[in-house]
């Protein structure tokens, strides 16, 4: 029934890289001067405050494209290299074995990230899947494989690639958490720091980007580093 070429290509986008609404409402990317980041909120208990669906993926920010690049590229090669493609967007709030085992709310119901590979590899030349990752997804990529061995299903999978995944973590998650470093949009007009800070501090996957004891024992690059020109800049004692 299959042949040698070609398979079917899942793109799982990064963090953030998910649209998510309330009912007919998108809270990300959030509106200009809107209460919409802090309706992403979970208790502390790890449960979305609000009911959340997921409705997409990320395809540009306020005109900057995101993902609508590649999904061009992905369509471009549809029939030719590759027999088809499908972008698995995802609740970016939670932690890997959450998004793949619990599956992804959307407005049509719960979808399966597993099942979606099934589908795709049903439907291509070879009956596989290569799975690209992003960021995040990357750990999401790997959950999932983890789930298909589970089934005995490893075998759907062609080849999986990580693009700047932090599979050691990142000090950055750190910075976020306390500070909501990075975090601050537009000059805080459409994200401020405050608001990333409270609503990240009850997210598993801020807490999932955390480096690793691994982290520190392979990476070289100084964790923090101090600006030597600031005005109250001074050495070590």
């Amino acid at each position: 029934k299959y042949k040698e070429c070609c398979s079917s290509v899942a793109f799982i986008p990064g963090l953030k890289g998910s649209k998510l609404a309330i009912g007919s409402d998108t809270i990300w990317p959030p509106s200009l001067f809107s209460n919409d980041v802090p309706q992403l909120a979970l208790t502390p208990e790890g449960e979305s405050v609000n009911d959340v669906k997921v409705i997409g993926t990320l395809d540009s920010f306020y005109g900057v494209p995101i993902y609508s690049g590649f999904e061009t590229f992905l369509e471009g090669l549809k029939g030719t290299v590759i027999a088809d493609w499908k972008s698995l967007p995802y609740d970016w709030r939670y932690a890997p074995d959450t998004i793949v085992n619990k599956g992804v709310e959307t407005p049509n119901g719960v979808s399966s990230m597993k099942a979606e590979i099934e589908k795709l590899a049903e439907d291509s030349d070879t009956g596989k899947v290569s799975i690209v990752a992003h960021s995040y997804g990357g750990l999401i990529g790997k959950q999932l494989i983890k789930t298909l061995i589970d089934y005995d299903e490893e075998s759907l999978i062609d080849s999986f690639v990580m693009v700047g995944s932090p599979q050691l973590g990142t000090p950055q998650a750190i910075a976020s958490l306390l500070h909501g470093d990075g975090e601050s949009i537009f000059g805080g007009v459409v994200v401020n720091k405050s608001a990333s800070r409270t609503v990240a501090q009850n997210m598993p996957s801020t807490y999932m980007l955390l480096p690793s004891q691994a982290y520190f024992k392979k990476v070289t690059d100084p964790v923090i580093t101090f600006n030597e020109s600031a005005e109250l800049y001074r050495d070590w004692e």
